[in-house]
C-alpha cells in the first residue's frame, strides 16, 4: 500500500540539548541514597504532533505506531548542564500502538530533569544514524535509522513520587527522504541503492546504502527510495543502483545541490540518463560482490 509523509512543524531543541547528547559522556548511574521512588513518564500519540508522521494517502491522520523495538531503543537520562547521566535500568514498555510508559527508580526529595532518547544504535550515550538502511513495509524507511530526542522535562521526587506534567514530547532530530529514481529497466529487480556524498550522510559516513530484497522496477520505470539521513545544506549526490542485471549509476550535476533539513521530509526525483546504456553486470561473487562490466568498453 502507498504511504505519504506528511511534516509537521518540528520547534528545534536548544543548542545545548542537541550538543549534549552528540557528544560521548561517561555513563553513570543515579545516586541511590536515602529512600527510592519510582516515577512514570508517558509518550503518547498526542506528544507526535511535532514530529514527522506517517499517513494513509489521502488522509491527514498520523498513523505513527510505537513498536517493540522502539521500547527496547530508549535509553532515560538525567541532565546537568551539558552532562548527561543513564537513568540505571528504566523499565519501558509498549503499553499501546499510540502509548509508551518509561518508568525509573530515583531517590527522593530531589528535583530532576529528564531527557529520553530513542536511536537504533548507539555509542556509549551517543545516538548513531546507521549508514546501512533497509526499509520495512510498515514505515517505508527504516525506523532503527531514527533518532528522536524528547523535551528535557523538570520534575520535583518526594517520597510519595513525582508531581508535574510527566508526558514526553519526542521530537526528530534526522531528516526522512524519498527519492524517485526515473529511466530504470522495467522488470529488474534492485537489491540495493548507494547513495555517496560530498557531505556527511550518516554518523561519520557521506555514503549509505538502502537495502533491498530484489524489488521489480514498475512498468513506468521509477523506483522510489526512502532513506534517512543527517541534517545538512548543499549537498551533492552521486546515486548507484544494482539490480539483478546491469548497475545504475549518475551524480548530480555540478553546481546542482539539495538541503536536508532538520526534521523535515525532503522528497525529490533523480533521473538517470537515457542516451547511454547501464553498466552490465557480468558475474556476482561471494553472492555480494559484483563485477561490472561496460557495454561499450
Amino acid at each position: 500500500m502507498k504511504r505519504i509523509f506528511y511534516a509537521f512543524g518540528i520547534l528545534a531543541l536548544s543548542a545545548l540539548s542537541f550538543s549534549a547528547c552528540q557528544k560521548e559522556q561517561d555513563t553513570k548511574e543515579e545516586p541511590q541514597s536515602g529512600e527510592l521512588v519510582t516515577i512514570s513518564f508517558t509518550a503518547e500519540k498526542a506528544g507526535m504532533a511535532t514530529r514527522t508522521g506517517i499517513a494513509e494517502e489521502g488522509t491527514s491522520e498520523v498513523s505513527y505506531k510505537w513498536t517493540e523495538e522502539d521500547a527496547a531503543n530508549i535509553k532515560l537520562f538525567t541532565v546537568d548542564g551539558s552532562t548527561l547521566t543513564q537513568v540505571s535500568s528504566p523499565t519501558i514498555t509498549k503499553v499501546s500502538d499510540d502509548k509508551l510508559t518509561i518508568s525509573a527508580t530515583v531517590a527522593a526529595n530531589a528535583t530532576y530533569t529528564f531527557r529520553a532518547i530513542l536511536a537504533g544504535a548507539w555509542d556509549g550515550n551517543t545516538p548513531i544514524l546507521s549508514a546501512n538502511q533497509t526499509p520495512n513495509s510498515t514505515y517505508n524507511f527504516d525506523p532503527t535509522a531514527d533518532i528522536l530526542i524528547s523535551d528535557d522535562k523538570t520534575v520535583s521526587v518526594g517520597e510519595g513520587g513525582a508531581t508535574g506534567d510527566m508526558l514526553l514530547v519526542f521530537r526528530r532530530q534526522v531528516v526522512v527522504n524519498k527519492m524517485t529514481i526515473k529511466n530504470l529497466t522495467a522488470g529488474e529487480k534492485i537489491s540495493g541503492v548507494v547513495i555517496s556524498s560530498n557531505k556527511e550522510l550518516a554518523s561519520g559516513q557521506t555514503a549509505l546504502t538502502v537495502n533491498y530484497n530484489n524489488e521489480e522496477i514498475p512498468d513506468n520505470g521509477e523506483f522510489v527510495v526512502y532513506f534517512v539521513t543527517t541534517p545538512n545544506t548543499g549537498v551533492s549526490l552521486t546515486v548507484a543502483v544494482t539490480t539483478d542485471k546491469n548497475y545504475y549509476s549518475k551524480s548530480f550535476a555540478d553546481g546542482k545541490s539539495i538541503d536536508f533539513n532538520l526534521g523535515q521530509f525532503t522528497k525529490f526525483n533523480f533521473a538517470l540518463p537515457t542516451a547511454a546504456p547501464p553498466l552490465a553486470i557480468e558475474s556476482l561473487v561471494d553472492g555480494n560482490k559484483i563485477i561490472i562490466k561496460n557495454p561499450l568498453v
